[in-house]
């Protein structure tokens, strides 16, 4: 009885870790540019008019393979388990070294990819920089200067950063919009470092 407990959760760590794997894999080669903020963003949102051909994507080249694996392990294991018994551990010990394998690979895939670590200590380091720069305009008094001096806020809408050029984020051979895409790497442009991050992830 105890071995059906152990053969079960082996097939069962088997499947987590194929799925898994493949589920990974496909998600880089379609988004090759993924970070953990967008993938945490997309899980909290509505799936609601998602287009299918994605979903059919996954299924035909990772799914059909990911169950075909899944489904020789099973009946392999059945058919050692009752005809040839003197087989059945080594065989139930190699699938689940090969699901801890396979399981320690897409972490190691979504580390260097993602670099969850760095997310995650930047999630819960705290940060002084509020309290010790905000200022409540109610609680202040504003002086101007007898000479007043004026403000010309300009605001760009609709700007595709994607004419940068590819060594910043952009999508060209050659930077057209350069003196914008300066101004976007001294400044803040909510990308990544070095990078001002086009439309094409």
């Amino acid at each position: 009885m105890l071995f059906y407990y152990v053969f079960a959760l082996g097939v069962l760590l088997f499947s987590i870790s194929v799925l898994f794997f493949g589920s990974v894999v496909w998600m880089f080669s379609v988004w090759s540019d993924l970070s953990v903020g967008e993938i945490l963003y997309q899980m909290n949102v509505s799936a609601e008019g998602t287009n299918v051909d994605m979903i059919r994507d996954y299924i035909w080249r990772y799914g059909i393979w990911e169950i075909l694996i899944i489904i020789i392990v099973l009946v392999t294991g059945i058919y050692l388990y009752k005809n040839k018994r003197k087989y059945i551990k080594p065989f139930v010990v190699t699938f689940v070294l090969t699901s801890v394998t396979l399981l320690a690979i897409t972490v190691y895939k979504l580390q260097m990819n993602l670099d969850i670590v760095s997310f995650v200590r930047d999630a819960v380091q705290e940060s002084d920089f509020i309290s010790e720069n905000y200022v409540d305009p109610n609680e202040v008094k504003l002086e101007f200067p007898e000479k007043k001096r004026n403000l010309i806020y300009i605001y760009l809408e609709s700007m595709e950063v994607t004419y940068a050029d590819k060594s910043i984020g952009g999508a060209f051979d050659v930077n057209v919009i350069p003196e914008l895409a300066q101004i976007a790497l001294n400044n803040e442009s909510f990308s990544k470092k070095d990078c001002i991050n086009g439309a094409i992830s």
